[in-house]
């Protein structure tokens, strides 16, 4: 069996955990260490048994005469570059502590320095190796909780209130670092959290310094946001008394009091102070035990995270903390600062946020409607935007009959999308019966000049049928623009038969069209027997029953359907039906947002314009 050698550099207070796992795992052997303290490296070289000769003050050293096949570095985030470096240039694979670095740009370095020379790295996360929480990610992956609705995660110590100048300290630099409480432990946190959760979409914090024998913050609440309507905060603090139960004694130190509590459709999750786990049913009826008490088990979580490490290096899976990992953890810890600098919410970008769902409304209106009687308005748009997660709609007029009304709806969508950018597009939506010039001078000027990224039929509300002459010309300027036509279909017989398209589709092959309402159930067989003669069909899914929708999606494929709410009101409803219908995860991540990004070509986070 191979034997992979370590050398590990920083024999400081915090390494003990690191070299006490190595000598627990069969497959490895310290075979150097590295550390500019003599005393330390000597200490540490006794206890471990590694030989004066594999004793070294400076990486270079080591790296030029001890036989490594790991590098392990227990050192400070500002001598991590260097020491990657010279690790990576060696063909040495790398384990390094966290925090990974001092700013994202540092660890793109590290990351790229990596892959570059074709060695592997990990970032030293040990927290959410803790039993605990491998224990609640057990829970959330058999789906105990359900539908997530709200994540509480609270940090509680009395720490540094007690660093008074003197007082001797296992990590005494905390004192003077800048930033403290959410870089120090936040990558702790944001990692956990992450692993739990998945990765939010956005962020606020306030931060606070306490303490007058710290220079950085040492108490602070963080809220996170995601796009499905999850909501979670942390409530982290050195600084606080609350969990005081029992007298912390004359050594200062950190206690890491932590509580937790999962709030699901079917269940809760609740993580006690002193480690225990229990779970709450749905119907609120009795608390079970899931874990028994316990305290932090820091070195079975290191033993769990390095004996992983060696796991991967000899199987070729990928680490679960990999540096490239690291990086979206970063930009939540940087991102902390940021908003609490700032008073400013955090956005973090969709490649950030891995595999996260992101809803998009294909089908959603602005304006006086003058033959339905309706208004929508622009309150109503944000609020469905903030109370339901929807990343970004598409907005089209409400319906109007003549051409100044319908350029002026148009105008105030375009408006709505700058005051809002990424969240709002456009979608045309003029009279098919306008005379022939004006129709296609108004189309023109929706996609060339407004940005607009489709165009509307309503059948009914303009009384017109899709293979009449009048119908064509819409999809002519579809062709012409490349750009979808959304159709009215279900209500308003005989113009919004979805059958009616099926001539429509096979004389414009080269047109997307996406029936909205897939034929209101009334016409679902039309719907159906359209989409199966014709690839060039799409449909938005609004007051479409989840049943129909679960079974076109198993038969047609869920790339073919994109969510639509039609109206602001109906939006929670239409999140619900697709949630609960039995949908796999990867289908629901079509129809919320992939569909659409794909059909209508459109970046989530980006100005489309």
């Amino acid at each position: 069996m191979r034997k992979w050698k370590i050398g590990l550099v920083g024999t400081g207070w915090w390494s003990q955990k690191h070299l006490d796992a190595w000598e627990r795992i069969e497959r490895v052997r310290i075979q150097a260490l590295c550390d500019r303290d003599p005393g330390r490296l000597a200490a540490k070289g006794d206890r471990y048994g590694v030989p004066e000769a594999e004793r070294y003050a400076d990486l270079g050293s080591m790296l030029a005469h001890a036989d490594l096949d790991i590098v392990d570095i227990v050192t400070g985030p500002d001598t991590h570059v260097e020491l990657v470096r010279q690790a990576a240039a060696a063909g040495k694979h790398i384990l390094c502590q966290k925090p990974f670095a001092r700013s994202e740009e540092e660890a793109g370095e590290m990351v790229e320095l990596a892959r570059a020379a074709g060695v592997r790295l990990m970032v030293t996360e040990n927290w959410r190796w803790l039993s605990r929480f491998r224990e609640i990610k057990r829970l959330l992956d058999e789906g105990r909780c359900g539908r997530l609705h709200a994540i509480r995660y609270i940090h509680s110590d009395y720490y540094t209130p007690r660093m008074r100048p003197g007082v001797r300290l296992p990590q005494p630099f905390f004192r003077e670092m800048p930033r403290l409480l959410f870089y120090e432990m936040g990558a702790h946190w944001f990692d956990t959290w992450r692993f739990l959760f998945g990765t939010p979409s956005r962020l606020y914090a306030e931060t606070s310094t306490v303490s007058p024998y710290v220079r950085g913050e040492d108490a602070g609440i963080v809220t996170l946001g995601y796009d499905d309507g999850r909501y979670g905060y942390m409530d982290m603090s050195w600084a606080t008394r609350q969990k005081l139960d029992e007298p912390l004694g004359e050594a200062v130190g950190p206690v890491h009091l932590e509580q937790m509590i999962v709030d699901g459709e079917d269940g809760t999750i609740k993580l006690y102070a002193d480690g225990a786990i229990g779970f709450v049913q749905r119907d609120g009826g009795g608390e079970s035990a899931v874990l028994e008490a316990h305290p932090l088990d820091q070195e079975e979580s290191h033993l769990r995270l390095q004996t992983h490490f060696i796991q991967c290096l000899a199987d070729g899976r990928p680490f679960e903390t990999s540096g490239e990992d690291n990086l979206t953890t970063l930009r939540m810890i940087f991102g902390t600062y940021e908003s609490a600098a700032g008073h400013v919410p955090v956005y973090f970008k969709r490649e950030e946020r891995g595999s996260d769902m992101t809803i998009i409304d294909v089908h959603a209106h602005l304006g006086a409607d003058c033959v339905f009687d309706e208004t929508f308005t622009e309150e109503e748009l944000i609020d469905k935007h903030n109370g339901h997660g929807i990343g970004l709609s598409i907005v089209q007029p409400a319906s109007c009959h003549d051409l100044e009304s319908v350029r002026a709806q148009h105008d105030a969508v375009y408006a709505l999308a700058g005051r809002y950018p990424g969240q709002f597009l456009g979608m045309a939506n003029p009279n098919p019966h306008l005379k022939d010039e004006a129709y296609a001078e108004e189309i023109r000027r929706c996609v060339e000049e407004l940005g607009f990224v489709g165009i509307k039929l309503h059948t009914s509300a303009h009384a017109v049928h899709p293979d009449s002459r009048d119908g064509r010309k819409v999809f002519e300027q579809g062709r012409k623009w490349n750009v979808p036509v959304m159709v009215h279909t279900g209500a308003g017989i005989p113009f919004a038969n979805p059958a009616n398209l099926m001539p429509v589709a096979e004389r414009f092959p080269d047109v997307n069209i996406v029936m909205a309402h897939c034929g209101m159930m009334i016409m679902a067989g039309e719907t159906a027997l359209a989409m199966e003669r014709h690839d060039n069909l799409y449909a938005d899914i609004t007051w479409t029953a989840g049943f129909q929708i679960r079974r076109w999606a198993e038969t047609f494929g869920a790339r073919r359907f994109l969510f639509g709410s039609d109206h602001a009101d109906n939006a929670g409803a239409e999140i619900g039906k697709l949630r609960t219908c039995g949908l796999s995860a990867e289908d629901q991540a079509w129809i919320f947002g992939k569909s659409a990004e794909a059909l209508y070509r459109i970046q989530i986070g980006r100005d489309n314009a």
